[in-house]
């Protein structure tokens, strides 16, 4: 985030007309990536805990996987091939 601020803060200007006081930007410029990370966690956090989903299960745990100790029929040459389309 810190390495991009000085491009936001010229495509925020530009776009947005939004000025700001120069000693305001150089205050936000100087600042170090851990503190700009630690002044935007709860805007993260609040944003994560919105983007809860419900996950579908997976895929390995839909299909029936064989191991080598189910071969006892048919024959280990033996080949099924189902084609799956999303």
């Amino acid at each position: 985030m810190k390495a991009i601020l000085p491009t936001l803060f010229e495509v925020i200007e530009h776009h947005v007309h939004l000025n700001l006081d120069p000693e305001i930007q150089n205050l936000i410029l100087a600042a170090s990536a851990a503190t700009i990370d630690r002044l935007l966690a709860p805007v993260l956090n609040q944003a994560k805990s919105r983007k809860k989903k419900r996950r579908s299960p997976k895929a390995n745990k839909k299909i029936p996987v064989r191991t080598f100790s189910d071969w006892n029929e048919p024959n280990p040459e033996y080949l099924i091939i189902d084609f799956v389309v999303r």
